[in-house]
């Protein structure tokens, strides 16, 4: 068996982040429990510098967070993008 092409992982990891985003979004709707992307964002503070986390503040202002979940889904994509790759090829 040959592994996906690197389309055809873009369009299985981009559905399955999509679904994964849905699935988060309602469940903070519904039972208000926080997504992963945000409990991971809050975990990573502790090992930003001050400095640098003022300074994201001063930057992006009220929107800092959407920022921050927007980084932390695509690199979640991208991510999980490669990892889908890994897999086909080790079969």
């Amino acid at each position: 068996m040959k592994p996906p092409s690197w389309g055809e992982s873009f369009l299985v990891s981009t559905m399955a982040t999509a679904v994964a985003l849905r699935l988060q979004s309602v469940l903070r709707d519904v039972w208000q429990i926080r997504a992963l992307p945000e409990r991971v964002m809050e975990w990573l503070l502790l090992f930003v510098p001050l400095d640098l986390f003022e300074l994201g503040l001063q930057r992006f202002g009220s929107s800092a967070k959407d920022v921050a979940l927007l980084i932390g889904d695509c690199s979640g994509w991208a991510a999980s993008c490669g990892c889908w790759r890994w897999f086909w090829s080790c079969r």
